[in-house]
């Protein structure tokens, strides 16, 4: 099947609240959709709320507690509050359970927060690529939506195959193209163009294990190397056990070598009780 036949076949798709489709589609152009972009914010009640409630946790961390939106801004920016809210309003369809297991979408949630704070850390640390921070994060909060489709779409015995398959050594998104036709990541991109979100956001969804650096580099290097830095984190590999998860030439690229690797480590594992936190409350 193709990744346009398994979305059209799955009923249980993840829904993304409107208020967040329409923040997602302003990243784009950060600068000019400022003001429209709070004003979506402040005028969803749902997202407002969550929004002060999260910004007022341990997550967070501020000295004194925000009642408003403005307030949030006044402390954090306005870029950080953006993110914040799209953190909410995608992990929202993110955490939801499905035909997962509840250990299995909590994990989904956690990696891909981790992720997003892997994207950020790399972004100054890489040779210039012109992205804005927020939306390396969201890249990578979204990265592996195509796992949720995916899951709707297993039969048990695809399930099995696919186990089978991964646990001979096949790398997951090629098992899940040898048994569906398509891969988690290829079926997520074509859920992002169906939400009409940014080619910026639907170009790392589908290239992240994949990435694209040739002609020139694209946003997915971040995510793939963030992706593999998180998958290793606990192993805290040096650069040569690293070397073999990671796609060498795309982190060549943006010059991701050794002492990248070590600083994003360190710093990440330093915030890991910080992140896991915020994955908690957002």
């Amino acid at each position: 099947m193709t990744a346009k036949e398994i979305v059209a076949q799955v009923t249980n798709l993840p829904v993304m609240p409107s208020a967040t489709v329409k923040l997602l589609q302003f990243l784009e152009n950060p600068m000019e959709n400022t003001q429209a972009a709070l004003e979506i914010i402040q005028n969803d009640v749902v997202l407002s709320a969550k929004l002060l409630r999260l910004c007022n946790s341990a997550a967070i961390g501020l000295r004194k507690p925000v009642a408003s939106v403005d307030q949030a801004v006044f402390f954090l920016g306005f870029r950080e509050v953006q993110r914040l809210a799209l953190a909410l309003g995608v992990g929202g369809s993110l955490k939801r359970k499905g035909k997962c297991r509840e250990e299995e979408a909590h994990a989904l949630w956690h990696h891909s927060v981790m992720t997003a704070h892997a994207a950020t850390l790399i972004l100054p640390e890489i040779r210039p690529l012109e992205v804005d921070s927020s939306i390396a994060f969201t890249a990578g909060l979204m990265h592996d939506i195509g796992k949720l489709v995916l899951a709707e779409a297993l039969t048990p015995e695809m399930l099995l195959d696919l186990r089978n398959r991964v646990t001979g050594g096949t790398s997951l998104w090629e098992a899940e193209r040898a048994v569906l036709g398509a891969s988690h990541s290829d079926v997520g991109a074509y859920l992002l163009q169906t939400w009409h979100l940014p080619q910026i956001l639907v170009e790392p969804a589908g290239n992240h294990h994949n990435p694209t650096f040739e002609p020139d580099q694209q946003l997915s290097v971040v995510i793939h190397i963030a992706d593999c830095v998180v998958h290793q984190l606990d192993k805290k590999p040096a650069w040569p056990a690293f070397a073999e998860h990671v796609n060498q030439a795309a982190a060549a690229s943006v010059g991701f070598g050794a002492p990248q690797l070590a600083f994003v480590l360190q710093s990440l594992t330093e915030q890991v009780e910080k992140v896991t936190q915020f994955a908690q409350a957002a």
